[in-house]
């Protein structure tokens, strides 16, 4: 059991680095005259909505699923039989996860709202559904955790003690911390877990832990006791880093300590910690690697424990009660201000959300949204990290590879077995070494590939040993996750063997996941390539394409994949061929919004 110390920080300071100043549009009055867009609904939104990189998802108690852009444009609608506690949370790259029947069924649809699984699960959920680097998620019950793939196939689960009801947090190896009901001495008790499910060390925080945020470098806390601290990793190992500890300033009332929180956004360099009082809040920008405190400022007339929401993006800060809205530029700066619609009246509401381009929305009990720009600033968000994997967990190893001119390979990789262990997933922290295992003999296969000594005077394991090679390829896609899509667009421009790219674009039909659209570029090289007689291959070639298109659900991909099949309707192509390419031009036009 690990315990361990604070670096203690001066936290509140007796003066303003600099002021809240009013701005130009001070108490304007919402109403729906005013509004920027208004549309109405097909009836009221049941749960809260979900704002995504495009726009907007909300649900409605006529059953219906709803996406719109920006600017209240429809995009699609979807049916939802069970809607009773129903839930909507966003994972990267714009998929959907829509929790039903009693927080016990997960649905997975794509950005255009197409569903890809349907999963029945054993427990309830009971705290929000945190997110892996490579396609994987993970999500809580009771005393359970259990992290599974994108296909929906679970990976490994967990039984732990009591959970409190705060999501997993993650460090910036891709840990994860889970956060115990159980205190010790008044102290909550942690756990922190690799990425496959194993318990790698036991923590007591600090203090009692009420809420929990990260950001790239770690974990920000607040505590029962009014402080408030950053977590992370040193040495391989947790640590706290510093804390932000109220000293000469009397004690916090209870509403105070459990209001306060932390506001992460990782498209800034900074953070904020939001300190309320009854008629008030205070903001204090904070330096996430030291704890050194930039600047505050103090937002007055606003009721700081009656918060309705808090958003914080590149651009700034929003801030409403059930009355008053604020936009805060990060110098403090007050940028637009507000009297909200007055609940009970013609424009009561029940959620509000803020987008991405700065609009606020109000879902009206009387099925309309009416919404209103409060910035022209456009957030923009920050490129998407490249190359952000779990290679730290893995132990890549050639050597038992390297000898490619012996007759076998000689692994339990390539074997059978291995291809059934996958299939069934539940592999828990074997999955590192599976993983290990496979990119290992890919290392080597990739440099075979890629070089132009291949003769038949010599040839290698993989052409001498064409099963287990096989073997090798069909495992990439089994693992869904996208620390396999550089190999798969690689051996896609690069594999010769006509058997075995079969075998790789047979994987990719079944699962088409290509977040960053790498494996869709790479086809796109092998369709120019490949040989009008080659007919097998080419309608391989439609299959892949249009298992992409179909699973991320991105109107770009749709049009780039036309773009490929297009090229196999010149006259030059066989009957059959053309007629295949055009019924999958078909195909992927019906998934286009």
């Amino acid at each position: 059991m690990i315990k361990h110390k604070y670096l203690k920080k001066l936290f509140f300071i007796s003066f303003f680095l600099f002021p809240a100043v009013t701005g130009l549009f001070s108490n304007e009055v919402l109403n729906n005259l005013n509004t920027s867009w208004s549309i109405v609904l097909p009836g009221k939104v049941i749960t809260e909505p979900v704002v995504t990189s495009y726009g907007f998802t909300l649900l409605t108690d006529s059953k219906l699923l709803q996406s719109y852009t920006n600017s209240g444009l429809l995009l699609w609608e979807k049916s939802i039989n069970k809607i009773r506690d129903s839930k909507i949370y966003l994972l990267p790259d714009n998929f959907l996860l829509i929790v039903t029947d009693n927080n016990k069924k997960l649905t997975l649809l794509n950005p255009s709202g197409c569903e890809l699984w349907t999963k029945n699960l054993s427990f309830q959920l009971s705290s929000e559904p945190s997110y892996g680097w490579d396609g994987r998620f993970y999500i809580c019950g009771n005393s359970q955790i259990e992290c599974l793939g994108i296909t929906g196939l679970t990976k490994w689960k967990l039984q732990t003690e009591a959970l409190l009801k705060i999501p997993l947090q993650t460090l910036p190896d891709g840990s994860l911390v889970a956060f115990l009901e159980k205190t010790i001495d008044g102290k909550t008790k942690g756990v922190r877990i690799s990425p496959f499910g194993e318990i790698i060390e036991e923590i007591i925080f600090s203090g009692q832990v009420l809420k929990a945020a990260s950001n790239e470098k770690g974990i920000f806390l607040t505590f029962a006791d009014g402080g408030a601290g950053y977590f992370s990793l040193e040495d391989k190992l947790s640590k706290n880093k510093w804390v932000l500890q109220k000293e000469n300033q009397g004690s916090f009332d209870a509403l105070q300590i459990q209001k306060s929180d932390f506001l992460v956004c990782n498209d800034t360099d900074f953070v904020y910690y939001l300190l309320p009082c009854s008629s008030s809040l205070t903001l204090y920008k904070i330096n996430p690697d030291d704890g050194s405190i930039l600047a505050s400022f103090k937002v007055s007339d606003i009721k700081g424990y009656e918060l309705t929401k808090v958003i914080f993006n590149s651009s700034g800060i929003f801030l409403a009660d059930n009355s008053k809205g604020y936009f805060y530029n990060h110098q403090g700066l007050e940028n637009w201000s507000a009297l909200l619609p007055a609940k009970k009246s013609k424009l009561d509401w029940n959620y509000l959300f803020y987008n991405n381009d700065n609009y606020l929305t109000f879902c009206g009990t009387n099925w309309t949204l009416n919404s209103y720009r409060v910035s022209q600033t456009i957030t923009r968000k920050k490129t998407k990290a490249k190359d952000k994997t779990y290679s730290d967990w893995y132990n890549i190893d050639t050597s038992d590879f390297e000898y490619i001119f012996q007759s076998k390979i000689e692994s339990d990789v390539a074997s059978e077995k291995r291809l059934q262990e996958l299939s069934k997933g539940n592999y828990g922290p074997k999955e590192a070494e599976y993983i290990s295992e496979l990119m290992s003999a890919l290392e080597v296969y990739k440099g075979y590939v890629n070089t132009s000594q291949k003769t038949n005077k010599n040839q290698s394991i993989f052409d001498l040993d064409s099963m287990a090679t096989e073997n090798l390829v069909k495992q990439i896609t089994m693992f869904s996750s996208s620390s396999f899509i550089n190999y798969e667009a690689n051996f896609i421009q690069k594999i010769q063997n006509k058997g075995t790219l079969q075998n790789l674009l047979g994987g990719i039909k079944s699962f088409g996941y290509d977040p960053e659209g790498n494996i869709l570029a790479a086809l796109e090289v092998l369709a120019k390539k490949t040989n009008y007689r080659e007919e097998a291959l080419i309608a391989s070639i439609c299959d892949s394409v249009y298992s992409v298109c179909a699973f991320m659900g991105r109107p770009a991909f749709n049009s780039k994949g036309k773009e490929i099949l297009q090229n196999f309707l010149f006259p030059n192509y066989s009957a059959s061929t053309r007629t295949y390419a055009r019924d999958t031009l078909k195909k992927i036009g019906q998934l286009d919004l």
